[in-house]
C-alpha cells in the first residue's frame, strides 16, 4: 500500500475466511470471521478486492489483511434519491503464520494450528463535515440515558480513487471518547474497531419441498476507540454555514461524478440514514 493509505486511511484485520465469491454487484469479495477479543459477539467483516489471492489462501484460511475504507454518496437512479455506500477494500491478503511458526521459524515451517487473536482495527485522519446524534436511549441499571454520536469524516482519496471518501464512524456517550469536544470543520485522527450485525431482509422458497430460506445482509459499523483534534476550526465560524456549504458542494459533485461511477459499486439500500455501513453478504 502507499504511504497515503498508511497515514490517512488504514484497515488491518486478522481472521478466518468463511466465504470467497462475488456479491450481488459483481465484486469479488470475502467474509472474514473475527472472534471478539471481548465478551461481545464475533464479527463477520466483508472485504471487496481486485487483487489475486495467494495460492495458499482459500476458505478456512487464517489470514492477515491490510486495506482501507471507501465511502461516498451518489444519486441512485433506481430509487430516485441520494444513497450512501461504505465498504472495506482489501489491498493485501496473506496467510497468517501459526504461533509455532512465529516462535520457531526454522523448525516449524507449515506446522501448528493455533494463531494469535483475530482482530480488526481502523485508523483514519480527516475533516469532520457532519455531526449527528441519536435520541437518548434508556439504559438498564442507569439513570443516565445513552446517546450515540455519528461523525462523517472527509478523507483524502487513496491512490487513484477520484474523490475523497465520506466515512461514517460513531461512538456512544458511555465511552471516554465522548468527552473530546468536536466541531464541524475540525481535522481529527481516530482509531477504532468494527462491529457487525446480520439482519434478515426477506426470504424465498427453493426446492421440490418449497423450503423457505432466509435472506440476510451483513452490516458493519466503525466504532471509535480514540480520537484527537489536530486542527481545530475557529470558534467564530458558523458550523451550520459550513454544513450547508458542504451539502451544496456534495450535491454538485454528485451530478458531475455520477457518470464516472463504476457499475460494480457495493451498495447498501437498507436505510440511507442508518448507522450501518455498506458491504453486504448473504
Amino acid at each position: 500500500m502507499s504511504d497515503l493509505t498508511i497515514s490517512n486511511n488504514k484497515v488491518r484485520a486478522r481472521g478466518r475466511i468463511i466465504t470467497i465469491g462475488r456479491d450481488n454487484y459483481g465484486h469479488r469479495n470475502l467474509i472474514l470471521f473475527i472472534r471478539s477479543r471481548r465478551d461481545s459477539r464475533p464479527a463477520y467483516i466483508s472485504f471487496a478486492f481486485d487483487i489475486e489471492l495467494p495460492l495458499n489462501v482459500n476458505v478456512q484460511s487464517f489470514v492477515n489483511i491490510e486495506g482501507h475504507v471507501i465511502a461516498h454518496s451518489y444519486k441512485n437512479e433506481v430509487w430516485g434519491r441520494q444513497s450512501y455506500i461504505q465498504y472495506f477494500v482489501a489491498d493485501k491478503i496473506e496467510l497468517d503464520k501459526t504461533q509455532l511458526e512465529k516462535a520457531f521459524p526454522n523448525e516449524c515451517i507449515g506446522l501448528g494450528f493455533a494463531h494469535n487473536d483475530s482482530f480488526i482495527d481502523v485508523a483514519i485522519m480527516g475533516e469532520i463535515v457532519r455531526i449527528s446524534r441519536s435520541a437518548p436511549q434508556e439504559q438498564e441499571g442507569s439513570n443516565k440515558p445513552r446517546v450515540w454520536t455519528r461523525i462523517m469524516l472527509k478523507v483524502v482519496p487513496v491512490d487513484n480513487e477520484h474523490r475523497p471518501s465520506l466515512v461514517n464512524v460513531q461512538y456512544s456517550s458511555n465511552m471516554r471518547v465522548s468527552e473530546v469536544p468536536i466541531h464541524v470543520g475540525d481535522k481529527v485522527c481516530m482509531t477504532g474497531l468494527v462491529s457487525s450485525t446480520r439482519k434478515k431482509i426477506g426470504s424465498h422458497n427453493e426446492g421440490n419441498d418449497n423450503s423457505e430460506y432466509k435472506i440476510t445482509r451483513n452490516f458493519e459499523d466503525i466504532i471509535v476507540n480514540d480520537l484527537a483534534v489536530i486542527e481545530s476550526i475557529q470558534l467564530e465560524v458558523n458550523s451550520e454555514e459550513i454544513e450547508r456549504a458542504f451539502s451544496k458542494e456534495e450535491t454538485q459533485e454528485t451530478k458531475t461524478q455520477n457518470t464516472l461511477m463504476s457499475e460494480d459499486t457495493v451498495t447498501s439500500e437498507e436505510d440511507e440514514t442508518s448507522f450501518f455501513t455498506g458491504v453486504e453478504s448473504k
